[in-house]
């Protein structure tokens, strides 16, 4: 359990990483996401079967042409649109994280190494997807810190099996 001192001195450093997430979002990422916008809009206009080239997994493409409808065509802008979607992933990520430090009663300040390595605040920047699936995977993880039954395991594979379904170094 997290004291009044440790949930606010948590709060005041997500808030911090979260800062300097929103003020990324602006960031001109790599051209990665020039596809990925490309995929999404083909996969709008021509469904999935046809709008699949088969780089990364379906619910990915699924991602994409949501963010691209969202985008609204070119209304807003794409990678904007797409790094919010990773934001949130992110943003579940680092929670998630605490809960499994908090259920192994491990410190949740090394959460924060985390939420506030510049590393993954780069990656966040560059647009890239990976905060999607590793959502997933810490979400498995936590999952599998329940009771040991195997209805426990069976919601457990739920979203490993749609992480593998992204992209295919979530099988790593």
């Amino acid at each position: 359990m997290l004291t009044s001192r440790e949930g606010k001195i948590l709060a005041v450093f997500f808030f911090f990483g979260l800062v300097i997430r929103l003020l990324l979002l602006a960031y001109t990422p790599t051209t990665d996401l020039l596809e990925f916008h490309r995929w999404g809009s083909e996969v709008l206009s021509r469904g999935l079967a046809l709008g699949f080239h088969g780089t990364y997994f379906p619910v990915e493409y699924q991602i994409f042409s949501f963010c691209a409808w969202l985008s609204g065509g070119n209304q807003f802008n794409f990678d904007v649109v797409l790094k919010a979607v990773n934001l949130l992933f992110d943003i579940g990520s680092f929670f998630l994280l605490v809960a499994i430090l908090k259920k192994l009663n491990l410190n949740k300040y090394y959460s924060l190494i985390y939420w506030l390595h510049p590393w993954f605040w780069m990656i966040f920047a560059l647009g890239y997807v990976d905060f999607q699936y590793t959502f997933l995977i810490l979400l498995t993880v936590y999952l599998l810190l329940g009771k040991k039954d195997w209805r426990q395991c069976l919601w457990a594979g739920l979203p490993l099996g749609i992480a593998f379904l992204m992209k295919p170094q979530a099988q790593i």
